[in-house]
Order: C-alpha cells, then structure tokens, then sequence
C-alpha cells in the first residue's frame, strides 16, 4: 500500500511541475494560509460531481487535508478549482471575458482545458478552471 501510496505522490509531483509550464501561471493547492476548494455545478454531469469528490480523495491523500467541496460558488473562496463543461453557467461566470482559450473546445469531443486565473470573482483570489468540451473531457481534465 506504502508503496502505492509513493508513486501516486510521485506521479502527482511531476505533473503538477509540468502543469506549472503548461499553462504559464502558478496555481498553488495548499499553502499555510490558504487551502483549495473545489467547486462544480450541481446542474452539470452526474460525473462532474464523482470527479470532484475523487479529486477531493486524491488531494487528501497527498496533502493530508479534506479539500471543500461546493456546487455554489458563492460559498468558495481563497484559491478554488473550479469543475464543468465548457457550456456551464458556473464555468462561463468564472471565464467571463476570458475565454478564448476555450473556444477551441466548442463542439468537439472528450476534449479539456485549464485555465488560471487571478481574481476571476470578488471573493476568490485565484481559480484553477477544468473545463471539458462534454462530460467525459471535463472528467479527463480533473
């Protein structure tokens, strides 16, 4: 189990330092003062909601906290990782104006974006967005 445990951490570490290449922008997940939650629209995908609770699991094996899980943004704040299709309201009030870089997933199929962005709503510092262009892209990219 320990050794299972290791290389999922490992694995984890090596994508999270090419993530930070990919898209340019730092997204920290856990700080001392600031710890991620997760949030994903209660009108999306049945998957989107499983997605995020397996990502809240993953998060709490890896940094030993339960990451908070929200279907309303208004409840979030500080750093969040913000889950849905392309199409969702909560994913396009947190894109709003930004999102060029997703217009390339309209009408395609299991495809995925990321996107950080600063201050993308009064009471949230920074959002990982993960948006997929259908229910299975959105869960490829969480």
């Amino acid at each position: 189990m320990r050794n299972i445990i290791f290389k999922s951490v490992l694995v984890l570490l090596c994508f999270l330092s090419s993530f930070h290449a990919a898209i340019g922008k730092e997204f920290i997940i856990d700080n001392k003062a600031n710890k991620t939650c997760i949030v994903y629209d209660a009108r999306g995908s049945a998957l989107d909601s499983i997605a995020a609770y397996l990502l809240q699991q993953d998060i709490k094996t890896v940094l030993g906290y339960l990451a908070p899980v929200y279907t309303n943004l208004s409840k979030a704040s500080g750093n969040c990782i913000v889950i849905g299709n392309i199409n969702s309201a909560l994913v396009r009030s947190v894109i709003a104006g930004q999102d060029v870089m997703f217009s390339n997933l309209q009408g395609k199929w299991e495809c995925y974006g990321y996107k950080v962005l600063n201050k993308p709503v009064g009471h949230i510092n920074q959002a990982l967005v993960i948006a997929g262009s259908d229910t299975r892209g959105t869960a490829y990219g969480v």
